[in-house]
């Protein structure tokens, strides 16, 4: 038998989906206003040509969670703007020391989880 059965029920589902600007919420964004960045290539590497900083963005999704597109305004290096998608996007570091800078960070934070800090019982005599 094709189709619902008679007298089943229909549950209909409505989100609300919102356009956010990273200046409403930066916090729904992975990068924020001012972030250098550079577009993947086909084969996933760095493509020189399309780096630049972020500008703007819009974030289109439920904020109370579930999928979500981001995509960002790029001011380019070499003039000009582009948008791209979140997922397209990787960090650029322009000098060595930035890029050792940030990963130093992000190693202590790393450790800095894992370290579990145990306060003694005080005694009351």
């Amino acid at each position: 038998m094709l189709g619902r059965p008679h007298g089943a029920a229909v549950r209909l589902i409505i989100v609300a989906v919102q356009t956010i600007r990273p200046a409403d919420q930066p916090n729904l964004f992975r990068y924020k206003k001012g972030a250098k960045v550079v577009q993947r290539d086909a084969d996933g590497y760095a493509d020189a040509g399309w780096a630049g900083v972020i500008v703007d963005g819009t974030w289109r999704g439920d904020p109370s969670g579930g999928a979500y597109t981001a995509t960002y305004r790029i001011k380019r290096d070499r003039g000009g703007y582009f948008d791209a998608d979140e997922r397209t996007l990787l960090r650029r570091f322009d000098t060595d020391v930035e890029l050792r800078n940030t990963a130093t960070v992000t190693v202590m934070a790393a450790r800095l989880s894992r370290t579990v800090i145990v306060v003694p019982p005080t005694s009351r005599a």
